[in-house]
């Protein structure tokens, strides 16, 4: 951090930029105890450098200001002057100025113009008097540097629309003038980009109704397209292709009026003049790219469906279905049309490209079509892959894979995969090893000077003994932009898309060669993040497969954490039940097991043919009592009726007894237990019970013994 000193000193004879403007920085210490004085002394040595007669001076003094344009009392104080001192410099700028000087300046304008912009009254006293100006310095300069004066030219567009108004036919003009240029198609794809879409703001400066200018802008180029396809009938026959005619009827034609565009002129015999035609078509479908894509201050309507079918119908042009017609018999002729055609191709799928992304959703119902089109522009050898017309045209297969990319990553589930089959097939051509064609060298079979010959034919077969003994020295590594976006458009199908078996194969091979080769080739042997998720979803999603590839993933990612759950499955802990839960239900179970042996059934039939059970109430009535079975070995009666043998339950004698009685006589002829048991139970009675052998008559010489039934002798 310089001091103020310091500081003001490097201003009188600049040297290094970079410890001043981060002194001077916004925060700095150097504002906290700034006086007044000071700041203007400050101001002024800035001012003085940007008036200096070297170029390093006044490019020094332009991003000092730039940093100081941050301070809102220097804006407040010496803003004016500011301001002025850069338009000056502006003014003063020509061909012979370097571009870094120039862009720094237009730079520092830009940011000082943002800095004053929202607040009211700075607006008003600084900004607005000074955009005429400033918007007339860059239209006046626009030729210097086109594609970076329209860049800084669009917020003033749509920041500032009124004050634009008088200008807009003006940029219009000077950007129709670049963009139909020779030097154009040599403009970097960024560059014509930023031009198109300048262009396409252009309608907000407008006084009524900017969407209906921008509706009929974009319909003009639209019909002015479909013109310039129809040049392509004077070559090809599109009266064999019915569908193809279709299409371009149903593209409306540009009106008879006058067209922003020159008439195109092509010679037959000039082969080079072909060429104007994709160059036309790609500034058409840049500027209606720019149309749909640019933003706007209002609600336009874009017509979706005839984009789509705008782009279809180029797509259709090929050669490959549309036979050439009988004036086109050179060869070379028909090659020049062919790469038009690719060109043209190109265009429409760099309009594809970004459809996804603005309309997103909207464009399912075109996928499956879209799909199609887009299989058809692969070249083809018969029924196979061209592999080697693929190789030479990587470029532009790429484009086709990522429009598959942007497309297919519009849904969660692709159920038709036989469209994508050989998208597939021609993104595993285009990442494969390539060797370099091999010289065919004819053998001379004339031996007459054989030594002579013979040394050329050493020399000669030097360069083919390395290319046999080290022939993986000669092969031609992809690129890393063409793997990348092979990688993507894997990585989008894998998941999306169950691709067939052969398919799915050559997937997962070129992912696990692609990890292996990362990890070789880093130092610490580990693999991209891109290709850790990729070789992830590869065992997640294995399609029809019926083996994994989780083995050789598990050895390539170790510490994978997700991966480790498919090798070791780990599965939640047991929970234990707390003690007292324990308790209680050991509690339980004890009042369980007293309840059903607290009533024990009596048996009073040795044959055990009947049962009786005898009630739990019987311990609240008897609780001191207590009862023992007794068997009588043999009751004989003299006289009277036969009694059966039984079991009588005798209770003790030293208090009445409130027990029921409970009786079972049964004949020697029963043989069944009665099915209904509780009706043996009786109801208790509080009459004393009766001897069995009362019943018995009086003149039976049997006499029941006298049984004393003592508890403590049990």
């Amino acid at each position: 951090m310089l001091p103020l000193a310091v500081i003001l000193s490097e201003l009188q004879e600049p040297r290094a930029v970079v410890p001043v403007l981060s002194s001077l920085r916004s925060g700095s210490a150097v504002w906290s105890d700034i006086s007044g004085p000071d700041q203007k002394h400050l101001v002024s040595r800035t001012l003085n450098l940007t008036r200096s007669s070297i170029q390093f001076r006044r490019w020094f003094g332009i991003n000092v200001l730039r940093v100081l344009a941050d301070n809102y009392k220097i804006m407040a104080d010496d803003g004016s002057q500011i301001i002025g001192q850069l338009l000056k410099l502006l003014e003063q700028c020509n061909e012979s100025t370097k571009a870094v000087y120039f862009k720094s300046l237009v730079d520092c304008i830009d940011h000082v113009c943002d800095s004053i912009r929202g607040k009211p009254t700075m607006t008003r006293e600084l900004l607005t008097p000074n955009l005429p100006t400033i918007i007339g310095l860059y239209l006046e300069k626009f030729a210097y540097d086109p594609a970076y004066l329209a860049s800084r030219l669009a917020p003033y567009i749509r920041a500032h629309p009124t004050t634009f108004r008088p200008f807009g036919n003006k940029l219009r003009a000077k950007i129709m003038e670049t963009i139909l240029s020779p030097a154009f198609s040599n403009f970097p794809d960024a560059s014509k980009d930023v031009l198109c879409n300048t262009l396409s703001t252009l309608c907000a400066v407008e006084k009524t109704e900017p969407e209906e200018r921008w509706s009929s802008d974009l319909s003009s180029l639209i019909g002015e397209l479909s013109s310039t396809l129809d040049v392509y009938g004077e070559f090809l026959n599109f009266e064999d292709d019915a569908e193809l005619g279709k299409l371009l009827k149903k593209i409306p034609r540009s009106s008879s009026g006058e067209s922003e565009f020159p008439s195109l002129s092509i010679d037959i015999n000039d082969p080079a003049s072909f060429y104007c035609l994709p160059d036309r078509l790609d500034i058409l479908v840049r500027l209606i790219r720019g149309y749909i894509s640019a933003p706007t201050t209002f609600v336009a309507k874009v017509p979706l469906g005839m984009i789509v079918l705008l782009v279809e119908a180029v797509l259709s042009i090929n050669s490959r279905f549309i036979p050439f017609k009988r004036e086109i018999r050179d060869e070379t002729t028909k090659q020049i049309i062919r790469n038009t055609l690719q060109c043209a191709h190109s265009s429409a799928l760099g309009l594809l490209k970004v459809l996804p992304s603005i309309f997103r959703g909207s464009l399912i119902p075109y996928m499956r079509r879209v799909f199609g089109l887009l299989e058809t522009l692969i070249p083809m050898n018969k029924k196979s892959l061209d592999t080697d017309q693929i190789v030479a045209n990587e470029q532009f297969v790429c484009l086709v894979l990522d429009c598959v990319t942007s497309s297919i990553s519009l849904v969660s589930y692709y159920q038709d995969s036989t469209g994508l089959v050989r998208l597939v097939d021609a993104a595993m051509a285009i990442v494969q090893p390539r060797s370099p064609p091999q010289t065919e060298n004819s053998s001379s079979t004339n031996t007459a000077n054989g030594s002579k010959k013979s040394k050329k034919k050493k020399q000669a077969s030097v360069p083919l003994a390395d290319v046999l003994s080290h022939q993986h020295l000669f092969n031609i590594s992809v690129s890393e932009s063409t793997i990348c976006r092979v990688q993507c458009f894997v990585d989008a199908l894998i998941t999306r898309v169950d691709l067939p078996t052969a398919q799915h194969n050559k997937v997962c091979k070129f992912v696990i060669l692609e990890a292996v080769k990362a990890s070789h080739y880093t130092q610490e042997g580990t693999v991209p993040r891109s290709l850790r998720d990729l070789l992830v979803n590869a065992v997640l999603h294995p399609g029809f497969e019926t083996t994994s590839i989780l083995p050789i993933v598990c050895s390539i990612l170790k510490e994978d954490e997700l991966l480790s759950v498919f090798k070791n499955p780990r599965f939640p802990p047991v929970l234990k039940a707390p003690a007292e839960v324990k308790e209680e239900e050991a509690e339980v179970e004890e009042e369980d097991e007293e309840e059903l042996n607290g009533a024990e059934p009596v048996f009073e039939s040795q044959n055990s043919a009947e049962k009786e059970v005898v009630e739990p109430e019987k311990e609240v009535l008897e609780p001191e009592n207590k009862r023992r079975k007794i068997e009588i070995p043999e009751a004989v009666a003299t006289s009277g009726p036969h009694l059966p043998q039984a079991s009588i339950n005798l209770s003790s004698t030293r208090e009445p007894t409130t027990e029921p009685e409970t009786e079972s006589v049964s004949g020697p002829e029963a043989k069944k237990v009665p099915a209904n048991v509780p009706k043996v139970i009786q109801e208790p009675t509080t009459e004393p019970a009766e001897p069995a052998h009362s019943e018995a008559s009086d003149d039976s010489d049997f006499e029941m013994p006298q049984i004393d039934v003592d508890s403590d002798d049990e």
